[in-house]
């Protein structure tokens, strides 16, 4: 029998149910801590302290789990390098009582990139700029390559911000999604399916500019789905 759960709060996961689950094959666990500091998790209303994240990581490498990993966001509203460096030290922690508790354990460090969504309380906050997002990047590379056994993996920046257009867009780009599917653009979230220089054409053929797509937007705009 082998069991595969989806990413799971980081805290409150009973240790009837991970006995349960150690019984059988079950490669890894994956939770979401979503920031690496505690005053980002409290600008999100992540109520998860880093002590409850430990207490999880030993919970689960004492009962010969492996591989454990970790999911963060980067590029959250009033994030600092800090905070950002933060990621990788929630990372090297955990892997650090999966050494002291188990054999031969594996952290991953898994980071998306924020994507202000409608409906929530980020929707008027503009989106990290593909600048930003490399800095913020190579910060979390350089930083893991000193954490041996922690494995980093990064979201594809370029894919972020396409993601963040369209997430945010509105009637205008309508023509521009038609346009790029008709030139080929399927299945744009896999990275090795990512036709960007599709997607720009199809801007620039329409003038569409995608920069106020991706900034601020004022609090008492009408927004594209608001319908009254």
């Amino acid at each position: 029998v082998s069991l595969s759960v989806a990413s799971l709060r980081a805290y409150g996961l009973s240790e009837g149910v991970l006995d349960d689950m150690s019984r059988v094959r079950a490669g890894g666990l994956t939770f979401a801590p979503e920031a690496g500091t505690q005053r980002m998790r409290d600008v999100i209303n992540k109520n998860v302290t880093e002590a409850q994240l430990l207490e999880t990581a030993e919970r689960v490498f004492s009962r010969g789990f492996d591989k454990m990993k970790l999911y963060f966001i980067c590029g959250l509203p009033t994030e600092t390098e800090e905070d950002v460096l933060g990621i990788i030290e929630v990372g090297k922690n955990a892997l650090a009582i999966g050494k002291r508790v188990g054999k031969r354990p594996k952290v991953t460090v898994s980071v998306s990139v924020h994507v202000p969504k409608p409906h929530t309380p980020f929707q008027w906050c503009a989106m990290d700029d593909p600048e930003q997002i490399e800095h913020k990047q190579r910060l979390l590379r350089d930083e893991a390559r000193r954490v041996k056994g922690m494995v980093l993996r990064l979201h594809d920046r370029t894919a972020s911000t396409l993601e963040g257009i369209l997430a945010r867009g509105d009637r205008r780009l309508a023509n521009v999604i038609e346009r790029a599917f008709l030139r080929g653009a399927r299945f744009d979230s896999w990275d090795d399916q990512l036709r960007i220089d599709v997607w720009q054409e199809a801007f620039e053929h329409f003038g569409v500019r995608t920069d106020p797509y991706l900034g601020t937007l004022a609090v008492g705009a009408r927004l594209p789905w608001d319908h009254f």
